[in-house]
């Protein structure tokens, strides 16, 4: 039933069509950001993911959750995904001309913590003020506002992986946002 409903979704997608990727491993889910990149009009990367992201766009990520190894890899997705914005997303431009269309939107905004515990004390930080202990553990509030907005205006969402440290409360915002603005679009 999956198979037959993401068959579905990207051979006639409403657009503009956008994918949340996140989880802890870009290693695990490369072949699907390739695949995606070359069919999405927005492509959300979340948790490790979004660390890994975020180094290859050349920000300190402190002590977060990452691939180092797969840095290229995540430029090449970006690459892949602003070359899309540039040549093949003027229609959903004109459609929907709030949507953050260029690249793979990154965190402007996170949430750290010196420890990935139910007790840590969670830290809002815009992305320049990570520190070298930190560890991400959510997107920001800002980011999240700015992700739903995003989805608000999509046609077809497709989800995989939470963007945060869900199983703590204080790490489950992001996540929680989004699902609600996914609910409510």
């Amino acid at each position: 039933a999956e198979v037959d409903a993401l068959g579905k979704i990207f051979t006639q997608p409403r657009r503009p069509l956008i994918a949340i990727v996140a989880g802890s491993k870009v290693s695990t889910k490369l072949s699907i950001l390739k695949s995606l990149a070359d069919k999405v009009d927005q492509l959300i990367v979340g948790g490790g993911i979004a660390n890994t992201f975020m180094l290859a766009a050349g920000h300190h990520i402190g002590r977060s959750l990452a691939e180092p190894e797969m840095v290229d890899e995540a430029r090449a997705v970006m690459q892949m995904m602003a070359k899309r914005a540039s040549t093949t997303h003027d229609a959903v431009l004109k459609q929907t001309p709030d949507l953050m269309v260029a690249g793979v939107p990154l965190p402007v905004d996170v949430v750290c913590a010196k420890a990935c515990t139910a007790s840590a004390l969670a830290t809002i930080k815009a992305v320049d003020q990570v520190e070298a202990d930190d560890l991400i553990l959510d997107i920001g509030p800002q980011t999240a506002r700015q992700f739903a907005a995003s989805l608000a205006q999509a046609g077809t969402i497709v989800w995989n992986g939470p963007v945060g440290v869900f199983e703590f409360d204080q790490f489950a915002h992001g996540t929680q946002t989004l699902a609600l603005a996914v609910a409510t679009s």
